[in-house]
């Protein structure tokens, strides 16, 4: 089948011929896909991940009932920093191994981590927690996405199974519960 497009132009009729209507649709191909590594639709290739950040930031309470913290896993270690408004509280490192690590990839996988529009902000909403979960490769983020929980409401750049995907981080610290204290 050919396709023929004609259309006025003040100088009059123009023809493009099967060669034209190929070349429109690359152009228009081009225009409409999606970027690698952009938007939900495009995978990530979990092997060149060497950094998972998980973080958690706490509600705004009195600084010593104040506890955000954020987890760093790495192919050989898992770091986590405890802090109150700033001031850090707790540094602990322990070493992991390389089917640990794996492990944290593949519950990334499973639980469908990625970017994707969650809930509507709440403006009036002030004091909640929030979660953010990134990647890189060492020296390039992958990927990063946040979300916000406040007066019993999610929101946020981050989909997935989050809360079960954060356990999976945490169970990596042994001393977590005593690190927060």
């Amino acid at each position: 089948m050919i396709i023929r497009i004609r259309w006025r132009h003040r100088s009059g009729s123009v023809r493009v011929g099967p060669a034209g209507v190929a070349l429109v649709w690359v152009v228009l191909a081009l225009f409409v896909s999606p970027c690698k590594g952009k938007g939900p639709e495009a995978p990530m290739d979990e092997e060149q991940i060497q950094e998972i950040v998980y973080t958690y930031r706490d509600s705004s309470v009195p600084p010593q009932n104040h506890r955000s913290y954020v987890i760093t896993v790495r192919p050989e270690k898992v770091e986590i920093v405890v802090d109150s408004y700033g001031d850090v509280l707790a540094r602990k490192e322990h070493k992991i191994t390389r089917e640990e690590f794996n492990g944290i990839l593949e519950s990334f996988k499973r639980n469908g981590i990625r970017s994707a529009e969650v809930g509507t902000p709440d403006e009036g909403c002030v004091g909640g927690t929030g979660e953010r979960v990134s990647c890189s490769n060492g020296k390039k983020q992958l990927f990063s996405g946040t979300l916000d929980h406040c007066g019993g409401e999610t929101w946020g750049n981050l989909g997935g199974g989050v809360s079960a995907f954060a356990e999976d981080i945490r169970r990596l610290v042994p001393d977590l519960e005593r690190l927060l204290e």
